[in-house]
């Protein structure tokens, strides 16, 4: 009872003064509620966001969690499906998820293809080389082979932030920190906690460093929904603001990415933040 009338409150504050919206837009809520599962779609490794866990082979993570608390508000049964990152917009649109929560960062352009809710991740975005490389900062990348993720915001905000540079993508993170272990890339850039999360897993930091200045852009995250879903996004933020203002959000950050994990990490920013906010 404890999770369908935490649904009843945020939902009446999501749908208040909203009795003209069309029943298209109010059809996510409503489908989510009849069918008793919310679909959320996921990264599956990129950790501590999402990712295979090796011992139990389930996917776990900061987002995971996160879709699971969001299930649990809606009383419903939360189903984790795992997608490629460029195929994080179309499976959402085309329906086979009821949203994401893939680390997918807003962008003016993304917008106007989904609707985000409020942040539920602030991260940078920074590059790891070998310690032995000479290479200090940003600028000794100028003209480097530097290897990324394909399909992220990140490729092409290193084409255009070092256009001398060759930028290498891959389809998997561990091809491409593959490419920059065997030293066929530089350096490889990604969120500063998915640099850290390979350090850790790889134990190599003797051997590698991840640069102290941060790229020209921040990743904000919150969950993407098909576009003019109003409704949807209303609980969603309600839902955020009420998981930051309870102490959640905090014993999430702490779990996965702060003082209770390997990273132990801090974090500036609060969930239900403005999303679009500079």
């Amino acid at each position: 009872m404890k999770g369908k009338s935490l649904y009843a409150a945020l939902l009446v504050a999501a749908t208040s003064g909203m009795w003209g919206s069309s029943a298209a837009e109010a059809g996510t809520l409503d489908d989510i509620k009849a069918r008793g599962e919310l679909i959320c779609g996921v990264l599956g490794n990129s950790e501590p966001f999402g990712y295979e866990d090796p011992g139990n082979r389930q996917v776990v993570g900061y987002e995971i969690d996160l879709c699971k608390d969001l299930a649990g508000s809606m009383d419903v049964t939360p189903t984790i499906k795992v997608i490629a990152p460029q195929a994080r917009i179309p499976e959402l649109q085309q329906g086979r998820v009821d949203l994401l929560a893939a680390l997918i960062s807003y962008t003016n352009e993304r917008a106007e293809q989904v609707d985000f809710s409020n942040t539920y991740l602030v991260d940078s975005f920074r590059c790891m080389v070998k310690k032995d490389s000479g290479i200090t900062g940003l600028d000794g990348l100028a003209d480097k082979r530097i290897s990324v993720q394909k399909g992220g915001l990140i490729e092409a905000a290193l084409r255009s932030q070092f256009p001398n540079a060759t930028v290498l993508s891959y389809d998997d993170v561990s091809e491409r920190f593959v490419a920059f272990q065997q030293g066929k890339a530089a350096a490889t850039c990604d969120r500063a906690t998915l640099l850290r999360a390979l350090q850790i897993r790889a134990k190599n930091e003797a051997t590698t460093t991840i640069l102290p200045e941060a790229l020209n852009m921040m990743q904000k995250a919150g969950f993407a929904v098909r576009k003019g879903d109003k409704d949807f996004v209303d609980y969603l933020n309600q839902f955020l603001a009420t998981y930051e203002s309870s102490g959640k959000g905090q014993a999430l950050f702490d779990r996965w990415v702060g003082a209770s994990s390997n990273y132990d990490l801090s974090r500036d920013f609060k969930m239900g933040d403005d999303i679009a906010s500079q």
